[in-house]
């Protein structure tokens, strides 16, 4: 009887632990991190815009690529544009952002976001809720993910484009 109550007692040890790694690693999500060189060699242009976008929704990282939304430039407005001076510093703090993809995140942008133009017209658009890849027409790309909290997004802004920047939804 002692043999059995030993192996119920080893195989729920086994269970639990099963249980335990899964619920652990099954909830940690997707990141994404910018390559610094990539960044250097091919970002031409860094930007504060302010999208006016009241038409946003939560959608599913595994829906369909037509429930993005393109970007309309019509409801960009330049703020203002990042010193040359300042490219190389600025890339390598984005460059040390992880973004985090959750399994549901915003189809289209909104408010104040950094836009960063490569030399081939294609750009990013990076907020506090969303960062993603547009072609130089506006079609939708890919998407990145979102801030994962450290350092804020704000905290960007305000150290590169200093803090008389508004954030408004």
């Amino acid at each position: 009887m002692s043999n059995r109550n030993s192996l119920l007692r080893k195989l729920s040890v086994v269970v639990a632990i099963c249980i335990s790694v899964l619920i652990l690693t099954a909830c940690d999500p997707d990141a994404y991190k910018y390559n610094y060189d990539d960044l250097c060699d091919s970002v031409r242009k860094i930007e504060i815009v302010n999208y006016r976008n009241t038409n946003v929704k939560f959608i599913s990282l595994r829906s369909s690529m037509l429930k993005h939304r393109s970007f309309d430039f019509r409801k960009m407005e330049s703020i203002c544009e990042l010193s040359e001076d300042s490219y190389d510093d600025f890339l390598h703090d984005v460059s040390q952002i992880w973004f985090l993809i959750f399994g549901s995140y915003r189809n289209a942008p909104r408010g104040i976001c950094i836009r960063m133009t490569y030399s081939n017209g294609d750009f990013d658009i990076i907020s506090d809720d969303f960062v993603g890849r547009y072609g130089k027409d506006g079609r939708f790309m890919r998407h990145f993910g979102v801030f994962n909290g450290s350092p804020t997004f704000e905290s960007i802004v305000a150290e590169y484009f200093g803090d008389s920047i508004e954030f408004t939804r």
